[in-house]
């Protein structure tokens, strides 16, 4: 039931028309914030069977405002004390329409935590033209 942040570059219009001749999904030039609730994963949709404890859920605040195409992988900031806290990435819609109060799934990040500190530590230790290429 917290309130969390949004930030990315995806679709301003419902991936609904996706289909639909000379469909554009008004990408903006600008980088787009909106405030969103999240909740657990099982609460986006009573239909769905896939969502897992690897998922969060976001529902929108202000109607219309939620996260879209081309935001996938985009952060999902909590905000405590004057902390900010990567809690997720932004993933799919569980209806595959965006907007409209639709709810949308994240991949929760601290199920990945111990993954991804292992892997910043490998990657730290290599001289960087390992991993880097031309």
């Amino acid at each position: 039931g917290k309130e969390v942040i949004a930030r990315g570059f995806g679709a301003t219009k419902d991936k609904h028309a996706l289909n639909q001749p000379n469909y554009n999904p008004n990408l903006p030039r600008f980088i787009q914030e909106t405030s969103l609730r999240v909740d657990d994963p099982f609460a986006c949709s009573a239909r769905d069977k896939r969502p897992d404890n690897s998922m969060l859920c976001t529902k929108e605040i202000k109607l219309g405002s939620q996260t879209c195409i081309a935001d996938s992988g985009r952060p999902i900031i909590f905000e405590k004390q004057n902390k900010k806290y990567l809690i997720g990435l932004v993933s799919w819609p569980p209806s595959g329409r965006c907007g409209f109060n639709e709810p949308n799934y994240l991949t929760r990040i601290s199920v990945f935590r111990e993954w991804i500190m292992n892997t910043m530590q490998f990657y730290e230790n290599l001289p960087i033209s390992e991993y880097i290429t031309e």
